[in-house]
């Protein structure tokens, strides 16, 4: 055996992948007599080695192979990665704290965190998530906005903000605001062949009428730009953004920044809206045909507040995006709903 084929074969034992028709999650591991268990699927060493895709053996991410005479496996590696965007308040921080305190210890996670945030809550961030025990799962990225709190915002889009990004698969993002309170790999594993941008179906597209500000879904920069579109189709929320990798997501991401910073430096003011990222995400993705609503709702629950305080925990599917309130009174319910959780 090669070198490069002692380096391959150590590869695949690195990581958990995935496979389809069934989906599952495998572990790659020798077996006695020269054989691979693959999960289900057992085969030679020799037809391992000839499944290795041409290329650096790191930047391998997916292999095919044909076993057992005639049938064909896929093999996705699974390597999740959840990021967080938190600039601004001590409240922000706040709920930082409790969305990925529950991420571990609701969610089982085992996978890495990145957090995006500014060179002077750097330090914050890092002794805010000490308790988790991420260890080396936790990666921090240092965002200076090019626009004040427009680039809070749009961070979300910046897939080139620190290396793990590019090697991650799939990808989720998440708004500070959530509780996680079940495990997410059904989710994930569905993330990680998705072609499109998954978010979570919000509200109707021009927010109740035609006189409407349409200040969240993007509507009206549809109409600017003469775009056909359904009034009563839904919006989503840009506070979930789950995608396969960040390449899968390169071009629509890039686009929104490029379109959301070019209308912020029009000299008759751009478009003055509320959402300072929601409306062009709405926009881009819609007007690329790359957005999809089918599998966030599956885990993720809109809890708007100013009715009960909390959902009830015997409800819980994966994650929790609390809305409608001050970032104050969002800390509150966190916590009480993850309270509520623990006990």
């Amino acid at each position: 055996m090669t070198a490069q084929s002692d380096v391959w074969l150590a590869y695949l034992q690195r990581f958990p992948w995935l496979t389809h028709a069934p989906a599952r999650l495998v572990n790659i591991a020798p077996m006695t007599g020269g054989r691979w268990s693959l999960g289900d699927v057992v085969v030679s060493e020799a037809e391992l080695l000839a499944a290795r895709p041409d290329g650096p053996v790191e930047q391998i991410r997916l292999f095919h192979l044909v076993h057992g005479g005639w049938r064909v496996a896929s093999f996705r590696q699974f390597r999740p990665l959840v990021y967080f965007s938190a600039f601004g308040s001590p409240d922000i921080f706040a709920c930082l704290k409790l969305a990925v305190s529950s991420l571990v210890e609701r969610g089982r996670w085992q996978w890495d965190v990145l957090v995006l945030t500014a060179a002077d809550t750097i330090d914050t961030v890092r002794t805010l998530l000490a308790p988790c025990g991420l260890g080396e799962r936790l990666h921090l990225a240092v965002i200076e906005p090019a626009s004040g709190q427009l680039g809070w915002y749009l961070a979300r889009y910046r897939l080139d903000a620190h290396p793990i990004m590019r090697t991650a698969q799939p990808l989720l993002y998440l708004d500070v605001d959530m509780i996680c309170d079940a495990p997410l790999e059904p989710l994930l594993a569905a993330l990680a062949v998705s072609p499109a941008i998954n978010a979570c179906a919000e509200g109707r597209l021009d927010e109740g009428g035609p006189d409407s500000g349409g200040h969240w879904f993007g509507w009206r920069l549809m109409q600017d730009d003469g775009m056909p579109f359904d009034p009563s189709a839904p919006g989503f929320s840009s506070g979930a953004l789950g995608m396969a990798s960040a390449e899968s997501a390169d071009i629509p991401f890039s686009l929104i920044l490029r379109s959301r910073y070019a209308d912020a430096m029009d000299p008759n003011g751009g478009h003055k809206l509320a959402s300072k990222d929601q409306a062009f995400a709405n926009y881009v993705l819609r007007k690329l045909g790359r957005h999809e609503t089918g599998l966030l709702p599956r885990v993720l629950n809109l809890h708007r507040l100013g009715g009960a305080l909390h959902p009830n925990p015997a409800d819980a599917r994966g994650l929790v995006h609390f809305l409608g309130a001050p970032v104050g009174e969002k800390v509150k319910a966190m916590q009480a709903y993850l309270d509520c959780l623990r006990r």
